[in-house]
């Protein structure tokens, strides 16, 4: 795709040229798959828009707290004159209490939603004052990074529709790897458990109390489920229970 056509895909969406970039990224990967696959005989060059620079703005202490107190239903009524900073706030709706912790953890730690909602209590140390954000991701992140070459072996969908697979890299069992530090839990079931090997692994974590096996209050997925699922009672699910 030559430069006048990247003008054109850009005029026609009216979008940035980083959003042009990432397009005509994912563009180059689909055409790099089908020259793999051998859906096309010859690869076809992309010209993509120089990438932009990046743009960071951190938000004001002023206006951090602004956006707390707006979870507490709190706005500014009135104005310093010089310096426009809030003199005198008045509650004009509901507080959301869960909200205002959520906007400040993630302020102070810089998390995404889904990290800080997926937080339990045997992750948050309030003595030292930290949160354990990382530590199955990191062990994950040491066996595999994103662009990684990896190949996944699946199975027969279970009756969710869900594809049970082994992903491997190098020859090396991602699923056993995380499993022997601690990080994975096998199926209740047993013919969902394809590797034999999973089993003395899961016991032997367990034994040492490795990854999440040392954490307290762990819940087993199908435990997880049942709660959650069937009766709404497990945290960041809603409560259908009457």
């Amino acid at each position: 795709m030559q430069p006048p056509a990247q003008h054109w895909h850009s005029r026609q969406r009216k979008v940035s040229a980083s959003t042009v970039r990432r397009d005509l990224g994912v563009l180059q990967s689909a055409i790099k798959h089908a020259l793999q696959i051998q859906l096309l005989t010859r690869i076809v060059i992309i010209k993509r828009p120089a990438e932009s620079p990046a743009r960071e703005r951190w938000l004001t202490r002023t206006e951090a707290a602004t956006l707390a107190a707006a979870a507490l239903g709190f706005q500014p009524v009135a104005c310093d004159i010089e310096n426009q900073l809030p003199m005198k706030w008045k509650r004009v709706s509901r507080p959301q209490y869960h909200l205002c912790p959520f906007i400040l953890i993630g302020l102070y730690t810089g998390r995404r939603k889904e990290a800080i909602l997926s937080l339990r209590w045997p992750k948050i140390d309030l003595a030292r004052g930290k949160i354990d954000f990382r530590r199955a991701t990191q062990s994950l992140l040491e066996l595999v990074s994103v662009g990684d070459e990896v190949t996944a072996q699946c199975y027969e969908p279970d009756k969710y529709g869900r594809f049970a697979c082994h992903v491997f890299k190098d020859g090396v069992n991602i699923n056993l790897e995380q499993i022997k530090r601690g990080w994975g839990w096998l199926p209740t079931k047993k013919q969902w458990v394809r590797d034999p090997a999973s089993e003395a692994a899961e016991a032997e974590a367990k034994s040492k109390k490795l990854g999440a096996w040392g954490l307290a209050g762990q819940v087993s997925p199908a435990e997880w489920r049942d709660v959650c699922w069937k009766q709404g009672k497990c945290d960041n699910a809603e409560n259908k229970s009457p």
